[in-house]
């Protein structure tokens, strides 16, 4: 009996040790959408990525490779709730990239605006790799503050393909037989392929960048693709002043929280409103010592799981104590006989 009570006891000991929790993971990617377009219109793709394991966890970020031939193919906007997304290029490869401007986000949809530049059979976009980052869930509002410790990161790999097939442009001059009038097709013009800030359809500007973003005596390196930035102030700072200019000059702009920090969660928000009404948002996250003394809880109660570890903890040290008792009295009969009588 007491070799099966020390096994009952090492199970105890290991049982707890032995038990992880699953990993997160990419549980459905999808490409939808347009399967046909025209030269010259716009073009619309869906993008929708769900996650699992992710129960006490929220997306932070994601970077999925999206591959596209830009022979035929070039973005001009790309749109998700809840998150600042952007289209870019590096070694020759074509990326999206989406930082959550939310917490608890355990999806990801975006719609992704081409325009067609030339004619095609056949022209293919294709996923590959996806990086995710998440961060533990909290209560309230606003952006996550980061701690490194606590951050999650996934890659895998998980290849869609969506075949796309575009026709010239329609006649632009047609005749009316009956009326032997002529009309002109209201279909927006070609602009050059390396023309980036295109206008669909009604003809109004879609730049919503930025030209310039700067904070008064605190240095940034704006970048207009790069939509998420930080910056360290003072305990006592609870104002920033921005300047900011965008690229386009019938673009507008609306700068929330620079006023009051700390009511608005220490998050900055600039909001760039292009001609054609698409929007584009940067943050700018600010850091100082009261930032980062952030409750897990709003009314300052210790969180239930902490109770459940301290718990477990706790139970271990008084089984690995009553296992030393044991092996130093092992000598002691009635001990012995008193476990073999168990």
């Amino acid at each position: 009996m007491k070799k099966v009570f020390l096994l009952i006891v090492a199970l105890l000991l290991l049982g707890p040790l032995g038990v992880s929790a699953a990993s997160p993971s990419v549980s459905n990617l999808s490409v939808t959408g347009d399967s046909s377009g025209e030269v010259g219109k716009a073009l619309t793709v869906n993008v929708d990525i769900k996650f699992s394991n992710i129960s006490e966890l929220g997306v932070k970020l994601i970077d999925l490779e999206f591959n596209f031939d830009d022979a035929y193919l070039e973005v001009v906007n790309i749109s998700s709730s809840n998150y600042s997304s952007e289209v870019y290029e590096e070694n020759g490869k074509y990326y999206i990239r989406a930082n959550s401007m939310a917490k608890n986000l355990e999806s990801y949809s975006a719609k992704v605006i081409f325009k067609p530049k030339k004619a095609v059979d056949n022209t293919t976009i294709k996923t590959g790799s996806i990086v995710a980052e998440f961060m533990p869930k909290r209560d309230g509002d606003g952006l996550y503050i980061e701690n490194e410790s606590d951050k999650v990161r996934i890659k895998t790999s998980l290849v869609k393909t969506k075949s796309i097939s575009v026709k010239s442009s329609s006649t632009s001059n047609t005749s009316d037989s009956k009326t032997g009038s002529s009309s002109t097709s209201k279909g927006s013009s070609s602009s050059s392929p390396s023309d980036k800030k295109v206008n669909i359809d009604d003809g109004k500007s879609n730049n919503n960048y930025l030209k310039n973003l700067s904070i008064e005596n605190y240095d940034i390196k704006f970048d207009k693709e790069k939509h998420v930035y930080e910056v360290e102030v003072k305990k006592d700072v609870n104002t920033i002043n921005l300047k900011v200019e965008p690229e386009d000059s019938k673009a507008t702009y609306d700068v929330e929280g620079a006023d009051d920090l700390k009511k608005n969660d220490y998050k900055v928000t600039v909001k760039v409103t292009a001609e054609n009404g698409d929007v584009n948002t940067y943050i700018v996250n600010v850091k100082n010592d009261q930032a980062v003394e952030v409750k897990d809880d709003k009314d300052g109660k210790i969180p239930t799981k902490y109770f459940i570890i301290g718990g477990i903890v706790a139970a271990i040290i008084i089984i690995v104590i009553i296992i030393i008792y044991f092996i130093a009295h092992g000598k002691d009969r009635k001990l012995e006989k008193s476990l073999d009588e168990m």
